[in-house]
């Protein structure tokens, strides 16, 4: 997954449903290096439709890219 790409998030949180879309803005350094050395990736989503809402963090196993 990169910045640009259209993604569907696979697991519902407070005030975001699930199968809601969401533009990924960028890919977020993790302050601990466990991430990186787990291959754990977090990326900034914009989401589609959300009234002012500011934009959230997901895992990239949390999210699914729509073709």
């Amino acid at each position: 997954m990169r910045a640009g790409d259209l993604v569907k998030i696979t697991r519902a949180s407070l005030g975001v449903a699930y199968g809601r879309i969401g533009l990924i803005i960028r890919e977020c350094d993790p302050r601990a290096e466990s991430f990186t050395r787990n291959g754990i990736s977090l990326y900034l989503v914009k989401l589609v439709g959300s009234p002012e809402r500011p934009d959230r963090r997901y895992l990239a196993r949390d999210l699914e890219i729509v073709k």
